[in-house]
């Protein structure tokens, strides 16, 4: 399996996250209780990529302003500024790995002043090319980069036009996040090119054909992911119903063989569109959300899903909501 190209997110101030580092598998589940951070988690990596190709302050201002997005806790221990840095591994085969971050001051007046900046990127000979921001002080061991640089503006966007540094900014700005709806992945999708996925899933079944035709070996990775989430799940693949698409799983020979049924959603009726019903072979993407991240509120019980009262469900009927926390 692919080591993740995001290793480490560090969060100082973030929202609710006084003060974290989290490292990164492939993929990488996020669990906890409601409140607990995880959204918030994920929020932060959509700040940073939007924070590549829009002004820093406007990236504030959408979120509500610099004095909604800091963390207030009190304490000594916690850092006094808003900060995010993210390591990443090989980016490509220039980049064998590379760190960024930045810290930003909060000023009156819902101003805001970038108080720190740094990127480091290795080469494939561990050559060392760096920039260094503190205030108004900027350095570097690349030649010849000198910006101009507005206190409230990053450096990375202006200095990316330094071949050096260019991947960073790449790579950060195509991060995006998705809260896939499984409603829309049960449904009858429309055809589209497939370029990109929209952020609540409903063009997947596109997107897989365009993979499909671009890149087959992706397929079998993508099987491997799926496996992670929906246990004993290896592949998925697009079905043509006219001029609509859907999505179809395959269940891996040890679920064929088990005891345990896989399910999936199925069009059948008299109509075109048909109406959808259950299917002991197929998979319910509703209920396992296969999401990059997934922010459940129950532990991930391996293997198999799990009731709210702690039981198992073979039938596949979802269970009743229970308010009692376990």
């Amino acid at each position: 399996m692919m080591d993740p190209l995001v290793q480490t997110l560090i969060l100082k101030r973030f929202r609710s996250i006084p003060s974290e580092c989290v490292h990164f598998d492939n993929p990488t589940f996020l669990v906890g209780r409601n409140g607990s951070g995880k959204s918030n988690l994920v929020a932060a990596l959509d700040f940073m990529a939007e924070a590549m190709t829009v002004p820093l302050q406007a990236v504030f201002d959408k979120r509500g302003g610099i004095s909604l997005v800091r963390n207030r806790t009190a304490g000594r221990s916690y850092p006094p500024n808003l900060g995010l840095g993210v390591v990443f591994g090989r980016i490509n085969s220039e980049v064998i790995r590379a760190r960024y971050a930045f810290e930003v001051l909060a000023l009156k007046n819902y101003g805001l002043q970038v108080f720190r900046e740094q990127c480091v990127v290795y080469g494939p000979e561990n050559q060392r090319h760096f920039f260094d921001r503190i205030k108004g002080r900027f350095s570097s061991n690349v030649k010849g980069i000198k910006p101009a640089l507005d206190p409230p503006s990053l450096a990375l966007p202006v200095v990316a036009g330094e071949a050096r540094f260019a991947p960073v900014l790449r790579t950060l700005a195509a991060m995006h996040t998705y809260a896939i709806d499984p409603g829309k992945l049960r449904e009858m999708q429309d055809p589209d090119s497939g370029l990109s996925l929209r952020s609540d899933g409903s063009n997947v079944a596109s997107v897989l054909k365009e993979i499909r035709r671009q890149a087959p070996e992706d397929i079998t990775r993508i099987g491997e992911l799926l496996a992670s989430i929906v246990p004993n799940t290896t592949r998925v693949k697009p079905i043509n119903h006219g001029n609509k698409l859907s999505l179809k799983s395959k269940p891996g020979l040890e679920t064929r063989q088990g005891n345990y049924p896989v399910w999936w959603f199925q069009p059948t009726g008299s109509s075109r569109l048909g109406s959808w019903r259950r299917s002991s072979r197929s998979v319910a993407f509703g209920e396992y959300r296969p999401t990059p991240c997934l922010t459940r509120n129950r532990k991930v019980l391996g293997g198999r899903r799990a009731n709210l009262n702690n039981g198992w469900s073979r039938d596949g009927a979802i269970p009743k909501r229970r308010t009692r926390q376990p």
